[in-house]
């Protein structure tokens, strides 16, 4: 996203603590957080009454995660941010605390079986996209191979769900220590 801010001429915002992201956008402003000055949260906030195009945003990890959500709202043709986590998975939990239950929370990339569904649920995503094995059901064997997709993610989901007591996605508490119990 960074490179091709370079190639128009949208405004970009970069917000980070330490500077770590390099863009060569023409309409460039780089904002840093400095200790009792200023947040992450207080920068991004800020970066909107400079009618940014792009926001892009290092190290999201706290309170800010919300703040930036909010300003790719649906006006906003939207940013980027970058976590320092394990993997994508292990901030979900953080995420979901930090933007509340009203907010959906969607997650795409890598989800390849049902177990890895039910992670994401466990982590409060209400919303999982698992593009790729489908586009190999359907470049494999057309649309029944899209439909037996489905069917291995469901019995996979099923399964495990079975297997912890979860009676169904509606009524059955998910939560992250889950994801240990079915990784043992």
């Amino acid at each position: 996203m960074l490179a091709e801010a370079a190639k128009t001429a949208d405004r970009v915002v970069i917000i980070e603590d330490s500077r770590e992201l390099q863009c060569a956008a023409p309409n460039l402003v780089a904002m840093r957080t400095k200790d009792g000055v200023a947040t992450l949260s207080d920068l991004v906030r800020s970066s909107l009454r400079l009618r940014p195009d792009r926001i892009p945003i290092g190290e999201v990890r706290g309170p800010e995660a919300l703040d930036l959500l909010t300003a790719w709202g649906p006006d906003h043709p939207g940013g980027i941010g970058t976590i320092h986590a394990g993997s994508a998975i292990d901030c979900l939990p953080a995420i979901r605390e930090a933007v509340g239950p009203d907010f959906p929370v969607m997650f795409d990339g890598g989800v390849r079986r049902g177990a890895d569904v039910f992670a994401l649920l466990c982590c409060g995503v209400d919303y999982v996209f698992a593009g790729r094995p489908f586009l190999y059901g359907a470049a494999g064997f057309g649309r029944a191979g899209v439909h037996r997709t489905m069917e291995i993610f469901t019995e996979e989901l099923s399964g495990l769900m079975r297997q912890l007591g979860c009676a169904d996605l509606d009524t059955s508490p998910l939560a992250p220590f889950m994801i240990d119990r079915f990784q043992r």
